[in-house]
C-alpha cells in the first residue's frame, strides 16, 4: 500500500479552522451578554467572520 504524502499547506488550513472554530465559541457567549450595548456589533462582527472557517474542516 502507497502512502500518501501529507501536505503542510492542508494542515495550516485545517489549524486555521479549529481556531475559527474556537473563536466563534467565545464570542457567542459574549453576543448573548452584549444585546443592547455598542459592543454587540463588534462581537457580532467577530462571530460572522470566524464562522466562515467551519466549512474547511470537511477536508
Amino acid at each position: 500500500m502507497l502512502k500518501r504524502e501529507r501536505l503542510n499547506e492542508l494542515d495550516l488550513v485545517r489549524a486555521m479552522a479549529i481556531v475559527c472554530v474556537i473563536m466563534v465559541h467565545a464570542t457567542s457567549s459574549a453576543i448573548a451578554e452584549t444585546t443592547g450595548m455598542r459592543s454587540f456589533v463588534v462581537y457580532n462582527f467577530l462571530t460572522s467572520f470566524f464562522g466562515s472557517g467551519r466549512p474547511f474542516l470537511f477536508f
